[in-house]
């Protein structure tokens, strides 16, 4: 008690406990599943090679593969090297992680991460 708020799986023993201790404090939570229409705002930057078709296939894992919605994307190159920077719509942490995971396979991509 007096510690803030703790969520618990149904399952939980901690819960099984609580519950019948301080029954009154329960209230019933549901996360959105993954094929919930909520999403977060994440900004990334990827830079690389800078070569004939990269961006095209940057824009495939991203809008093809994974379905993010893509609301801006800025890319800068020289010296036979480029940096992006791309403001997405994903559904949580685990789908961008699954992003920059697909990102850095595509060929010439030197790194990929989430920038605020």
């Amino acid at each position: 008690m007096g510690q803030g708020i703790s969520i618990h799986r149904k399952s939980c023993p901690n819960a099984k406990r609580l519950l019948e201790k301080y029954g009154y404090r329960y209230i019933d939570v549901q996360w959105k599943g993954p094929d919930s229409e909520a999403a977060i705002q994440a900004n990334i930057r990827i830079s690389g090679d800078d070569r004939i078709g990269i961006l095209g296939e940057i824009t495939s894992v991203i809008s093809g593969d994974l379905r993010v919605n893509m609301q801006s994307i800025k890319i800068d190159s020289g010296d036979k090297m480029f940096t992006g920077y791309i403001k997405l719509s994903v559904r949580d942490a685990r789908h961008l992680d699954e992003l920059i995971h697909k990102l850095l396979k595509i060929k010439g991509i030197s790194k990929a991460g989430r920038i605020e």
